[in-house]
């Protein structure tokens, strides 16, 4: 009888480390990060999709990255760098539907949109493009006013703060707001983003761009050796 609840008790944890290290297999499979070659591979076809001589060629090349970014997909489900293949995926669905606008087109693009959106804060960058056709879409279905399209971008903005993509989601609203004639939200964005990255070289570019230059209070910083070799650190010095 003992030997017997011995052989049971052996069969019972072979079986459960059996079923421990088939799931963990699974799981590492799922979650194995997409190779770089491959998504840069998928960006260099994507690219090369501008390149086409006529319409049909090019529906033809959006079409071949998308299913080639969606077989990649496939077989890593979970991977954490599978949002940098969902951007590239939403890219060649915007330019195939401006070849052709079909709505299996546009309801496979809104789902691409849709899952960009459940991107952490460090593809922030990839996710506000998503962010913003999807608000978009909601209000247009609601038949939203100014004042909620006003209140839905200063929202979306607010989502952004201390992400690598608030200087971005900025400026694109800076550009949004005057459209839907949210010029007081327009002057408070103008004014948060220059106060926020007052010495980004790329935002003082961007007030240059505007016009609005007079805004922005760049800080001098840098390091600079005196003629006696001495060196100043600015703005400390």
């Amino acid at each position: 009888m003992r030997n017997h609840t011995t052989i049971n008790r052996a069969s019972l944890w072979v079986t459960f480390l059996t079923i421990l290290i088939t799931c963990l297999h699974l799981n590492c499979a799922q979650a194995a990060t997409i190779p770089n070659a491959e998504i840069t591979s998928l960006q260099k076809e994507s690219a090369a999709e501008l390149t086409e001589s006529s319409a049909t060629k090019k529906r033809r090349a959006c079409k071949s990255t998308i299913r080639k970014a969606n077989s990649l997909l496939e077989d890593h489900a979970t991977a954490p760098n599978r949002f940098e293949v969902l951007a590239i995926i939403l890219q060649s669905q915007r330019r195939l539907l401006t070849l052709d606008n079909s709505e299996k087109n546009r309801e496979s693009f809104f789902e691409t949109c849709a899952k960009l959106t459940e991107a952490p804060d460090t593809y922030a960058a990839l996710r506000l493009q998503a962010d913003l056709i999807i608000s978009e879409k909601k209000l247009s279905e609601k038949n939203a006013d100014l004042k909620e399209r006003a209140q839905a971008l200063e929202e979306m903005v607010a989502r952004y703060r201390n992400t690598p993509a608030e200087a971005k989601s900025l400026k694109m609203a800076i550009l949004i707001a005057p459209k839907i004639e949210a010029f007081e939200l327009e002057q408070k964005l103008l004014i948060t983003l220059s106060e926020r990255f007052q010495g980004d070289y790329d935002t003082i570019n961007y007030f240059r761009k505007l016009g609005k230059s007079g805004l922005l209070d760049v800080i001098f910083t840098g390091s600079f050796i005196r003629a006696d070799g001495t060196t100043l650190h600015f703005p400390m010095d």
